[in-house]
């Protein structure tokens, strides 16, 4: 984690945290078989087409916080389907 102070306003101190957060996600396409759905989700989270990514905590005391997306690193872990019951790990 990296902090760093931005400003300083009658004594109190405004700090940027730079932090990493993992967040799982899933994602829906459609397609003919394995390798075509690979193929889609691939290219839907390929590093070179997300052109922005926005986050949003909702947290428990019901406040929301907003952070800056510094950085998207995406990789495929599973791939299944559900109609057929299947899911395939991919290494």
């Amino acid at each position: 984690m990296n902090i760093n102070v931005i400003e300083a306003n009658q004594g109190v101190k405004q700090f940027e945290v730079n932090a990493t957060v993992e967040l799982p996600i899933s994602l829906m396409v459609e397609a003919k078989d394995y390798n075509e759905a690979f193929i889609k989700a691939d290219c839907q989270l390929n590093d070179m087409s997300i052109q922005q990514a926005f986050l949003t905590f909702l947290l428990i005391n019901g406040s929301v916080v907003s952070p800056k997306v510094n950085d998207v690193e995406c990789k495929i872990e599973y791939l299944g389907c559900e109609e057929d019951g299947e899911e395939y790990q991919l290494i």
